[in-house]
């Protein structure tokens, strides 16, 4: 019986700790995307200042299935993902095939494509040293831009 009341209270306690996540999640996401499909739902005119948006209905989006733009961009769209799609997958796969291949280069090779994966995090990284150095970083100097640079003006 105990271990049952036991695994009640874990239960609890794990809903009690994920219900933040979920409002967190509901906020961030959940909200701005139902505000934007209410907001399809209107006619807003952007251009000038709001005064009431009246209701329209799915109006916006039959007549964004009725233009022929958007079904031009929405072909065009799908011909570029299907057609870059297969051609980096041919190129990965013959690649892969051949650094699988024992050639006396094979070592150079493996290092040279590794360096576009390994070069941005290294530049990142470079870049927010230099960001965050005290005596020549950009925030540094913006701080010393706002007087905070003194101990006596400091906040903390």
């Amino acid at each position: 019986m105990k271990s049952n009341q036991y695994n009640r209270r874990e239960v609890r306690f794990a809903w009690l700790l994920i219900i933040p996540a979920f409002i967190f999640i509901g906020i961030i996401i959940f909200y701005p995307m139902v505000m934007a499909f209410y907001t399809s739902l209107h006619q807003v005119d952007l251009t000038r200042k709001a005064q009431g948006t009246p209701f329209i209905g799915f109006k916006n989006y039959i007549d964004i299935l009725k233009s022929s733009g958007f079904w031009a961009s929405i072909n065009r769209t799908v011909y570029f993902t299907v057609v870059s799609i297969a051609i980096e997958m041919v190129i990965g796969f013959l690649i892969a095939l051949l650094l699988n291949q024992k050639f006396w280069a094979r070592g150079i090779l493996r290092s040279l494509l590794l360096i576009p994966w390994a070069l941005p995090i290294t530049v990142d990284a470079i870049m927010w040293k230099w960001i965050f150095n005290a005596n020549y970083g950009a925030f540094n100097a913006f701080l010393c831009l706002l007087s905070y640079d003194k101990p006596s003006s400091m906040m903390f």
